[in-house]
């Protein structure tokens, strides 16, 4: 006659310990790198849009149009000369990301980036916020 085994407590065959470490290091790598974001300088209020830009591997500058006209390349507030003078440093043409406040002025946006064109920007990708819902 053959007695059947009793199995085995959850405790002795599946540690818990290492899961909620884990758990709790993917928590706390997810809560630092939602706040590694690049917010602007002011307000930007893009114009909204039926599908979201993809976004591609290669490195892109950030270029932020006020509701007032003024202009911010990344983080750091700059006059228009200031900005082709800082784009002009740059070694390579990086593909430029413009994100424009609903209220900025059409004319100015377009002007802006014929001029940027001018310069040698080839690839200038229009930013606009996901339609809601």
């Amino acid at each position: 006659m053959k007695l059947l085994r009793r199995p085995k407590s959850r405790a002795e065959s599946e540690p818990v310990l290492p899961l909620v470490n884990v758990v709790f290091l993917l928590l706390i790598f997810f809560l630092i790198s939602g706040v590694l974001a690049e917010s602007p300088p002011f307000p930007v209020d893009p114009p909204a849009a039926a599908e979201k830009a993809e976004e591609e591997g290669a490195e892109r500058l950030r270029l932020y149009i006020g509701a007032a006209g003024e202009l911010a390349l990344g983080r750091e507030p700059l006059s228009r000369e200031e900005l082709f003078a800082r784009l002009a440093e740059k070694k390579e043409k990086a593909p430029l990301d413009l994100v424009a406040d609903s209220k900025a002025g059409a004319q100015d946006v377009v002007a802006l980036m014929r001029a940027l064109r001018e310069a040698g920007h080839s690839e200038i990708r229009f930013i606009t916020a996901g339609e809601a819902g």
